[in-house]
């Protein structure tokens, strides 16, 4: 009885000591992980002979990839049996993006190292194989165990350098959530491009609260009016303008796409209509545009589009843009559908 006993006490010690362990490695990693939430890379790759640029026209894209978990909605982010069937799924998204011959791109729910992905840095995979030197990392979700990560979040990729970032801390839906795992936040890049230095800002917005999605809007909006540079605000807004099928509104009638495309200044393609061509999500039944292309009216609109695949439960929009003629920074283009959305307060 007294070996049970003794036993039995190792064990709990031991379970203890490795509760601790773990306990402490995850509070270590995620303290300093504020310090990592922004990486820049310029890769070793070749830009492919078949590439856009374009020095007229800046063609910028988004695309939530959905972990690589593929295009039914609510399926695990496990869904790969293998590293091999992920890599090739990866590979299947970078010839996408490659084929739409974009200058860059914004990619949302993308995993930099996450256990269920096999740890592979599905950013930095896509941007070699789609031929993209430059590639920026924010973390939406950083955290560690030993042995396990899960960190993912919002990547630009780009075939024009990247002269500067920043890291855009948006109001979260949870405190307790921000502090222990992260939050929806976003990032501004500045790129020298064809047109000049334009700022691209990556976001993907929260999905459970339209009062958190307009708060956010407020913030990019004054972001974009107190720069002197052209804005492109691309990803997964979680939002859809007043105007479309499925907009959700707060207690008081606010919008976050409404208030961007209202007070902040900020325009869609205008070949974008309510119909379920446009729309973008989920991709086995599409009923909604949550994911978006918006610049600020310093730029012009050519023509927007939506390229349709299995690939996510997201489907990819691209925008074709160019220099637009006297247009002061804030001027809006902007007619028809769009025109004057929404207010912000």
């Amino acid at each position: 009885m007294s070996d049970i006993k003794k036993y039995g006490k190792a064990t709990f010690t031991i379970l203890s000591i490795v509760v601790v362990v773990v306990i402490l490695w995850y509070a270590i990693f995620r303290f300093i992980s504020s310090s990592h939430v922004i990486h820049s890379y310029q890769l070793p790759v070749m830009q492919s002979d078949t590439v856009h640029l374009n020095e007229k026209t800046l063609k910028i894209g988004s695309f939530n990839i959905a972990h690589g978990r593929g295009g039914k909605k609510g399926a695990s982010n496990r869904q790969s049996r293998s590293k091999e069937d992920l890599l090739q799924h990866l590979d299947n998204i970078a010839m996408q993006i490659k084929d739409a011959e974009l200058d860059i791109i914004v990619l949302n729910e993308v995993d930099f190292s996450a256990a269920w992905s096999f740890h592979v840095n599905q950013a930095s995979h896509i941007a070699e194989q789609a031929g993209y030197p430059y590639l920026v990392e924010q973390r939406n979700m950083d955290v560690t165990f030993p042995f396990y990560e899960y960190k993912f979040g919002n990547a630009i990729l780009s075939r024009h350098p990247v002269v500067e970032s920043e890291f855009l801390e948006f109001t979260p839906y949870s405190i307790w959530e921000a502090q222990l795992v992260g939050n929806h936040n976003g990032m501004l890049s500045m790129l020298q491009t064809p047109l000049g230095q334009i700022g691209v800002i990556a976001i993907h917005l929260e999905y459970r609260s339209e009062e958190i999605r307009v708060d956010a809007a407020r913030q990019i909006n004054n972001l974009a009016k107190a720069s002197k540079l052209p804005i492109v605000a691309a990803g997964d807004f979680n939002s859809t303008p007043i105007a479309f099928s499925g907009a959700r509104v707060t207690s008081s009638g606010l919008n976050a796409l409404s208030c961007l495309l209202g007070e902040g200044g900020f325009q869609a393609s205008p070949n974008i209509k309510n119909v379920a061509s446009y729309f973008t999500f989920p991709s086995e039944q599409p009923a909604i545009k949550i994911d978006w292309v918006l610049e600020t009216g310093t730029l012009e609109f050519i023509k927007g589009d939506v390229h349709r695949s299995d690939l996510s439960d997201h489907f990819m929009v691209t925008s074709v843009l160019k220099t637009a003629d006297n247009v002061e920074s804030g001027q809006s283009l902007q007619a028809g559908v769009f025109a004057g959305e929404g207010k912000c307060k």
